[in-house]
Order: C-alpha cells, then structure tokens, then sequence
C-alpha cells in the first residue's frame, strides 16, 4: 500500500476518513458522557425546593448554652440545606423562631435585607448570619469557630456565636445531640458502580470498533 501514498486520491481518502473517525469518536463519547451524568442523576444529590425542610427527623438539635435546645426540624417549620445556602426556620423554645435566609441565596450579609446563612463546597464550611427576633443576630462564621457540614454524611459540626445566645453547638462528642441534614453526596452502591463500568466498557468497544472499520476501509483503498 505504501506505493500509493504519493497520490492525491489515497491522501483524500485518509483525510476524509481521520474525519469520519473523529467524528464517530467524539459522538461516542458524548452519548457515553450522558449516560454518565444520566446516572449521577440517579445516585447523585437531589435538588430540593425552597420551603422544604431536609433536616433528619431525629438528628436536628443544637445546643445554646445559655437558650437550650434549637430545632432544626420542628413541626411547622423546617430548615432546608441547598448547595450554596441555607433557607427556613430552626425553633428554639425560649427565643422563639430563628430564620436561616432572607430571601434565595447565596447571601451577600451587606443589608437588612440581603442576610443569610450561606453554605461552600468546597471547604464544607457555613459563613454568614442567622435571624432570632428575640436574640439577634447569629454568626456562623466566627474568628474561634466556625460552622461545617461533612458532605457525605450530612453532619454538622462546630459553633456558632450570638452575644445573647453564647455558642450554639451542633454535635456532641458523644453523639447525645447533633443536626444532619438528608442532602448529601452518596456513595454510588454496587449496582451503580457496575453500571457504570458497563458503561465504560461499552464505550472502549465503540472506540475499537471504530478503529477496526477505518483499518478495513484503509485496505480497501
């Protein structure tokens, strides 16, 4: 075959079929792209609407030293973590209603009406303020402490601060209080992980197919 080489036809045809190649390559790699995010779909986080409380039913107190327990999760409230911020009302018996979000988040903290408790990703940590109207403000960012959410499991830990409140603790060392919330990052099961290794299988086959088809055409020529 090297004899033809030098021939416009035969670089014609090796040009236009690298460019069937990749394409057929990069189309297969996109259909194997979403079958992945198909998927994570599946076993991935699930959005949640405003107003909904996602806070475990029975890990959803905190603890203020000077106000006593803080539900997360109380009957006609209900906080709700997002990706990027937290919304709703916590209920503390002696201070009444703490609301997380003046509005949808994330918040800027710079006006009376622009505050809010927001929620990174990336360091885990919870920054901003929470509203008691009967103690004031709360600090979940503070220079001794700071609020955190462990992503996969959904527990909070640390301290936030109010000047009327003192701290207010989120876990127990001893696992006698602790708030969790349900949005997490699962762990993908068994089943999922075998799916998705199908998945891949099958695209390194296309791949292969692929390149066996074009090296049938290359000798054909």
């Amino acid at each position: 075959m090297a004899q033809y080489e030098h021939l416009p036809i035969y670089k014609k045809a090796m040009d236009v079929e690298k460019e069937i190649e990749m394409k057929a390559i990069f189309g297969s790699i996109t259909k194997l792209c979403m079958i992945c995010v198909l998927i994570w779909g599946v076993c991935g986080p699930a959005n949640v609407l405003a107003g909904e409380g996602n806070i475990d039913g029975t890990s959803k107190y905190a603890c203020s030293e000077n106000s006593g327990w803080v539900n997360f999760s109380p009957t006609n409230g209900g906080v709700t973590v997002h990706n990027t911020h937290l919304s709703g009302y916590a209920w503390a018996a002696n201070i009444g209603w703490i609301k997380l979000g003046s509005g949808a988040g994330p918040y800027e903290n710079n006006a009376a009406d622009n505050w809010g408790v927001n929620r990174d990703r990336g360091t885990n940590a919870l920054s901003g303020f929470a509203r008691s109207e009967n103690a004031g403000w709360i600090n979940f960012n503070t220079t001794n402490s700071k609020v955190t959410i462990d992503p996969r499991t959904g527990k909070f830990d640390g301290y936030a601060w109010a000047e009327n409140l003192g701290w207010i603790h989120f876990k127990n060392p001893a696992g006698l209080y602790g708030v969790v919330t349900t949005n997490t990052l699962p762990i993908p099961t068994l089943n999922q992980w075998s799916m998705i290794a199908l998945v891949l299988l099958l695209g390194i086959f296309a791949v292969r197919v692929i390149k066996r088809g074009r090296e049938n055409v290359i000798r054909t020529i």
